[in-house]
This record gives C-alpha cells, sequence and structure tokens, in this order.
C-alpha cells in the first residue's frame, strides 16, 4: 500500500495537472496539505503519515512528474528513493540528489527513522537532515530514480555574483557549468514560464 501527498505553499499549475493526470493510473489518491502555517508545518504533515506500514510519496509544490514517475517509485524495493531536479538560480545551478522534491519512504526506513530525527527546527533543509541521518546511522542513500522538472522561479542573480562566479573559473577554483542553458532568466533548466492567464 502507498499514500501519496503534495505539499504546497503555492501550488504550480503543471504539477497540479501532472499529478491529476497520472495518479489516478498509479491508483493513487492525492492528499494535498498546504505547509504555509508554521515553520514546522513539513514536518508536521510527514508524522501525521509516518505509520511505518505504508510507503509514502512527498510530491513538492513546483515538481512535475510523468507516466512512469509513480509507478518507478511503487516498484522500488530501496529504503529510500526519488527523483533528482534542478536548483538555484544561475551561475550556482545545481542538481540536487536526495531532495525531497520527488521522494518515496518506505514502511521499512519509516521504522528506522522518526521523523523527530530530522525535523529540525524548520522545514528548510529538512531533506539535507533526513539524507545525513540515512547516512550516518544506516549507511544508505537516495536511489535515484532520474530527473524531474522542476518550476521554481528565483530571482535573478546580480551582475556582480556572475563577474565573481567568471572570475572563479578563470582562476580554475570551480570547474565550469554542467547546468543546461536556460530559456529565461530565474528558470531551471526544462522549465518555463506560464502565460499568464487573460
Amino acid at each position: 500500500m502507498t499514500r501519496l501527498v503534495c505539499v504546497f505553499n503555492e501550488l504550480d499549475l503543471r504539477t497540479e495537472a501532472s499529478l491529476r493526470r497520472f495518479a489516478p493510473a498509479a491508483g493513487l489518491e492525492i492528499e494535498w496539505e498546504n505547509t504555509t502555517g508554521s515553520l514546522q508545518d513539513y514536518a508536521n504533515v510527514l508524522e501525521k503519515r509516518w505509520n511505518k506500514s505504508e510507503d509514502l510519496i512527498v510530491i513538492e509544490h513546483d515538481k512535475e512528474i510523468y507516466a512512469d514517475t509513480l509507478p518507478s517509485l511503487m516498484m522500488c524495493g530501496h529504503l529510500w528513493c526519488g527523483y533528482a531536479y534542478w536548483v538555484g538560480v544561475s551561475p550556482h545551478t545545481a542538481l540536487a540528489i536526495g531532495g525531497f522534491g520527488v521522494t518515496k519512504f518506505s514502511a521499512e526506513v519509516q521504522r528506522l527513522v522518526k521523523v523527530s530525527d530530522f525535523a529540525g527546527p524548520y522545514w528548510h533543509g529538512i531533506d539535507r537532515r533526513f539524507y545525513d541521518y540515512l547516512l550516518e546511522n544506516h549507511n544508505t542513500v537516495c536511489h535515484l530514480h532520474g530527473q524531474v522538472t522542476h518550476h521554481h522561479v528565483y530571482p535573478p542573480r546580480p551582475p556582480a555574483v556572475h563577474k565573481h562566479v567568471a572570475w572563479l573559473r578563470a582562476q580554475g577554483l570551480i570547474g565550469p557549468s554542467q547546468a543546461p542553458a536556460v530559456s529565461d532568466p530565474g528558470l531551471l533548466p526544462g522549465s518555463h514560464r506560464l502565460s499568464p492567464i487573460t
């Protein structure tokens, strides 16, 4: 048995559409959870569903899933699995591995780890705390299934940041950018701005 929850503060229309399209095909009912109430809402959502008897899939408000996303998670036998996605505005775009954006917590990992082990004082960094706890205490990391599209819009970095990063690269202090080009400043690879509704 598997539960599916979408946590959101501002739900992206592409996230909602992809869930409404693909969750029923996977035999899953979507549980919608607004996490704007407090800094602990994300941990509270997990705690409420951390029942140790069924797998839990979490999709965050700005991730677009595809036809094979949910079935691949449901069939996976690893303790913890998920999808990678691009984060951070250029020139600091990086591939997030082990983020909670699209992830499955097996019933077994729920028995090994308590939410209080990684909840922390606020939602920011909850996935990193889980990743570190699981690695340190159970020698396990997130099993990756591929990539999904992240539709978060970041404010573009000021020119001084771009200049500094270019200088660091010229000095050989950081490597060349590995992220694909984006269509618009502030967007992530694969994403695009929604047309205004008229």
